[in-house]
């Protein structure tokens, strides 16, 4: 780190990443010597700055003729032939015959600015473009973009200077961007990671929406995963530079990184955390399963927002999307017994966990299932996959249930049979193997559903997959039957063990406000009959919620504070779902909160040139792109907030978004087409919901008077 200033932040950075054994792309470093000397050897330091002080720091205009002036500048200056020999020699030792050459600035990631995206870089530079793309690097200094940003952290006459960093090129199969932590809850427990296939500049540029990941820090747990489709990559052009091709029909849907590799890469930022002692960002690619670093920087947070942990699982369950479901009478006997099938058995019977779950009243008494949006469709995008390679897979579930509760059935017969002569260990025993075999059954149940659906979109229907259909409409049709019938002989059961331990306590109300953990406890006699009785008391008061979540939270939910705060927030994210069904509505990631409600008028860009055209209609909007890049900063601190089509919370409008504290919503994916200049909007920065406003109608009454 003391050679940051002569090897930039960035270059520094790696340096100091590169002897404690991180891995680290080997290269070398331009140093802004070479630079200095440059500009003496050209009489340049002088033009340059005499362009700078004819400025008029609030016109863009003024801006963008004055980067125009400077870059001509020194791009037609000739390097002088000691700095072409020294760059030449220490590339033909490096024996890469591709490079990225990236510009390492003093001010360049420091605590302060991170300046994303201003400064260029130039991937898959051969030996007969390094040294223009050098110059170009440099250049960079004093584009539109890099000047307005100079303006805005005041350093407009900062010490002329920069390093050039020369990284053999990683071929990489993934590629993306890691924070130590959490960036948009600023949760100092969590590690976020994002990524996609290919070239990393995918996911921070914003071109595709990535992978998203949360681990948890202290035990490297993976709290969430969110699978997003992939279409596009960048990859190396044949003849050096980057080219957009599409990804394999087999990748599309796939998660990026393996649960193993996630880790691993947790780990890899959680030690670059530690060894610099501040949160930092960096950017990583994996090449043949191995882990480089490209980049890191630190986080540009102020310390005063960083937060350790969430305060209550409400602050978790707002950090995730929902979507609900129906409305149910099921008793929490039952569901609860099915999450614990979901956990046991779907993960290792189908290589992927369900989704997490809600069980939460809203209005009435019935309480509504309410599942993670994300994880949700990752399962069902796992199941299109599977049953698109071997329709018979559905038929192998649906006999596996079969048999299932035809063993129930069995067991049940026998749990009858004890109550009536009244066997108390036998039917205890009986009762527990029941809920063992029900939680397989479970298990089967929702993978059966999943591929089910998947089933119903096929759009190729021969015989063989239709005779599937039918068998899978009998065994959707006999279900319910089936639960029922188990649940009478439980009912029986719970009247019988109730009677015998003393319990004044209605089977019914049992099974309706009693968890299988907590019933089983009570069996066990590790719980008492007063405590029972005191759960299922207050729940058939109050309510409760049931929390099927995959962190460290409580199963059921019933102090009442919490129930309220929780129930509130939920009915709000109903109603505005249910208006989404009548409304225009979209959603995405939100990647700056700032306000809770954003309300204004839309200007759509939909490139470079439109860009141009429209800066001075952005001023006081909601700027709407597919992506921002780095050309938008002139423009960006004049935006009321920013929505984009693609990127995720890593990427560029984000991490400009935070730093100019505007807010934002990224990962909408069909924004640019579903809004169009002018249209009122409203922005949901507790949701990350956008709605756009219905023009209002006026009746217009003619008024007649007479003289």
């Amino acid at each position: 780190m003391s050679d940051s200033t002569s090897a930039g932040n960035k270059g520094a950075l790696l340096g100091e990443l590169f002897h404690q054994h991180i891995p680290v792309p080997p290269g070398f470093v331009v140093l802004n010597t070479a630079f200095e000397r440059f500009l003496r050897a050209n009489k340049l330091t002088a033009q340059i700055n005499s362009t700078l002080r004819h400025i008029i720091n609030t016109d863009p205009q003024s801006i963008t003729l004055a980067a125009q002036s400077i870059q001509a500048l020194i791009l037609h200056a000739p390097l002088p032939d000691n700095i072409v020999a020294d760059i030449q020699k220490n590339f033909k030792e490096l024996g890469a015959q591709f490079v990225a050459v990236r510009s390492s600035a003093a001010a360049e990631d420091s605590i302060t600015a991170s300046w994303a995206g201003q400064l260029e870089s130039y991937l898959y530079t051969t030996a007969e473009t390094l040294l223009s793309n050098i110059q170009k690097c440099w250049a960079s200094l004093f584009t539109p973009r890099a000047l307005f940003y100079r303006i805005e952290q005041k350093q407009k006459f900062a010490p002329l200077t920069m390093a050039v960093i020369i990284q053999k090129m990683i071929q990489s199969n993934t590629a993306g961007v890691a924070f130590s932590l959490n960036p948009i809850t600023h949760r100092t427990d969590q590690i976020i990671i994002e990524a996609g296939w290919g070239l990393g500049e995918a996911v921070v540029a914003g071109i595709i929406t990535p992978d998203h990941y949360s681990i948890e820090k202290e035990r490297t747990i993976i709290d969430e995963r969110n699978i997003h489709p992939q279409n596009k990559k960048l990859v190396r052009a044949p003849l050096g530079g980057v080219r957009e091709m599409p990804v394999a029909r087999t990748l599309v849907n796939q998660q990026k990184l393996s649960d193993r590799k996630i880790v691993a890469l947790a780990q890899l930022v959680s030690c670059i955390e530690h060894y610099f002692g501040y949160p930092v960002d960096v950017e990583w690619a994996e090449e043949k399963g191995q882990f480089f670093i490209t980049q890191s920087r630190p986080i540009t947070i102020p310390s005063a927002k960083i937060s350790p942990k969430p305060h209550t699982v409400l602050d978790y369950l707002k950090s995730q999307q929902w979507f609900f479901g129906v409305r149910t009478g099921e008793s929490l006997l039952f569901y609860s017994a099915k999450r614990q099938g979901y956990d046991r058995y779907v993960t290792q019977e189908y290589g992927i966990p369900f989704a997490e779950t809600l069980l939460l009243p809203l209005r009435t008494k019935r309480p509504m299932r309410i599942f993670n949006a994300d994880q949700a469709r990752r399962f069902h995008a796992h199941s299109q996959e599977k049953i698109t390679k071997n329709p018979a897979l559905l038929l192998h579930y649906i006999n596996q249930d079969d048999a299932t509760y035809e063993k129930i059935a069995q067991k049940s017969e026998k749990l009858l049979s004890a109550v009536q002569n009244t066997h108390f260990a036998q039917s205890i025993a009986l009762f527990k193997n029941i809920m063992h075999l029900y939680e397989r059954a479970s298990a089967h149940f929702i993978i059966i559903f999943s591929l089910g659906l998947k089933m119903t979109e096929q759009k190729k229907r021969n015989k063989r997959i239709i005779e599937i259909m039918h068998a899978h409409d009998h065994w959707r049709n006999s279900v319910a039957f089936r639960e029922e019938a188990m649940g009478e002989t439980l009912f029986f059961f719970f009247r019988f063990i109730a009677k015998q331990r003393k319990l004044d306590v209605h089977p019914r109300d049992m099974m309706d406000f009693a968890t299988v953990a907590e019933l089983l406890a009570w069996i066990d006699r590790t719980t008492s009959n007063q405590a029972l009785q005191r759960i299922i008391a207050l729940r058939k008061k109050q309510g409760f919620a049931y929390l099927h979540l995959h962190g460290k939270w409580p199963e059921v939910m019933d102090d009442s504070h919490e129930l309220s705060l929780t129930r509130s927030y939920f009915s709000r994210l109903y109603r505005s779902q249910i208006t989404a069904k009548q409304e225009n509505m979209l959603t995405g990631q939100i990647a700056f909160g700032g306000t809770q409600k954003v309300y204004g008028t839309v200007v759509v860009i939909s490139d470079k040139d439109n860009l141009l055209k429209k800066a001075g209609a952005i001023k006081g909007k909601i700027l709407v792109s597919v992506q921002t890049t780095p050309h938008f900063i002139p423009y960006i601190k004049n935006a009321k907030a920013i929505i984009t089509d693609d990127g995720g919370i890593t990427c560029h409008a984000a991490i400009i978004a935070r730093e100019l504290r505007i807010p934002c919503i990224v990962g909408t994916k069909i924004a640019t087409t579903k809004l169009k200049d002018g249209d009122a909007v409203s922005l949901d920065m507790e949701h990350g919901i956008i709605t756009v406003k219905k023009p209002r109608r006026y009746r217009y009454v003619k008024s007649i008077v007479s003289r």
